[in-house]
């Protein structure tokens, strides 16, 4: 595979190659680093964009905004209002938190379901980031109209919370909501 070779694929599609179900992300990862250098220095993964006056902490939901840019976009979207709050249990003792953001109005990310809740998969112990997303994915791909199989939909996406880097996260439907 040439490093030159483009890719039409967002991070959060699976695509088959090679009789292999490949989600976007790993397919891009494999074709940046085909001859170890990036095949792009445009970001390709939309951007999340948490600011929150206060602290965001597991024990009180925290007033905060979202905006998203897309990475073919020129601007974020508008800064949407709602509250944050740590989200998991054993893996609130990790350096990189996950959280659960409840929206002011339901709205549609990035191609899933309208929805005001949202959860940020911080993916802490599982270094390939691939688990969660290949475990949904590939159960949503079982389904047949006479026998759904629901999983969250979800996309990968860089977040900086309060205009600082935070990394790549899991951008996920919640699914009791």
């Amino acid at each position: 595979m040439k490093a030159a070779m483009r890719v039409h694929a967002s991070a959060g599609e699976a695509i088959l190659v090679s009789g292999l179900l490949l989600p976007g992300i790993l397919l891009a990862l494999l074709v940046s680093l085909g001859n170890g250098q990036s095949a792009t220095n445009e970001p390709n993964l939309p951007i999340v964009f948490l600011e929150s006056t206060n602290q965001i902490v597991s024990e009180r939901k925290v007033t905060c905004t979202l905006s998203l840019r897309e990475p073919d976009s020129s601007g974020a979207t508008n800064r949407l209002p709602g509250i944050a709050r740590v989200h998991g249990g054993v893996s609130q003792s990790y350096s990189k938190k996950s959280y659960g953001i409840t929206l002011d109005a339901p709205i549609s990310l990035l191609g899933m379901r309208k929805s005001a809740h949202w959860l940020l998969n911080a993916a802490y112990i599982d270094r390939s980031l691939m688990r969660h997303k290949l475990s949904y994915d590939l159960f949503r791909s079982l389904s047949y109209p006479n026998a759904p199989r629901f999983a969250v939909a979800s996309r990968f996406v860089e977040v900086h919370l309060n205009g600082r880097y935070n990394g790549v996260y899991l951008l996920m439907e919640r699914l009791d909501a």
